[in-house]
């Protein structure tokens, strides 16, 4: 699937914006006509300890240290300030061409943004996501994985599902899923050394 003009792009979870920044410029250097959303509170997850010690989380100046971070592309990115699955009201069923889910990362979390996003997935359209072997702060569970096999693995919904390394970190393993399940080929490719390449 290569994108078209018109194409829609949504990345849930932006933090700091480094991904945020490389999709930018992968759309500026596509020379095609893409609206590009980046979803995030922008105030941290209360489930997720990792980053609390991080001075911009602390001092609540992350969302400005996001903006900085995307002036170079700033043109390209249309910010959401607000919870993902706000966010998915913006959107109509069928009209997104890829969702990037890397919000919350609880079993909870990432199964309220599946169910919320994949409608909006248009046929032909990919999911993906990162942090396939994760492990949940609270009880240990590998919580991605374990939301995405069993909303994808249903016996009245059955996608295949995609994985691939494409960094040295293990647990950042990123998994990806055709609305069609059809196979990978160039978007997703791209989309893959995008998103490893911001690591």
């Amino acid at each position: 699937m290569h994108a078209r003009d018109g194409a829609v792009f949504v990345e849930l979870g932006a933090w700091k914006g480094r991904s945020t920044a490389f999709m930018g410029v992968e759309i500026a250097n596509s020379a095609t006509d893409i609206e590009f959303y980046a979803v995030d509170t922008w105030l941290g997850s209360a489930a997720e300890s990792v980053h609390d010690a991080d001075p911009d989380l602390q001092e609540g100046t992350l969302h400005q240290a996001f903006l900085q971070n995307i002036e170079p592309v700033r043109a390209y990115v249309r910010p959401l300030r607000e919870l993902s699955t706000q966010a998915a009201t913006r959107f109509g069923d069928g009209g997104v061409d890829f969702v990037f889910v890397d919000a919350g990362h609880t079993y909870q979390d990432v199964t309220n943004d599946l169910v919320a996003w994949w409608p909006k997935v248009r046929p032909g359209g990919v999911m993906a996501g990162d942090d396939w072997t994760l492990r949940d702060q609270k009880d240990g569970q590998r919580s991605v994985r374990r939301a995405v096999r069993r909303y994808f693995n249903r016996p009245d919904c059955f996608y295949a599902i995609e994985l691939w390394k494409g960094t040295t970190h293990p647990e950042w393993t990123q998994w990806l899923v055709r609305k069609d399940g059809g196979t990978t080929t160039n978007l997703v490719r791209k989309m893959r050394g995008t998103i490893a390449a911001a690591r």
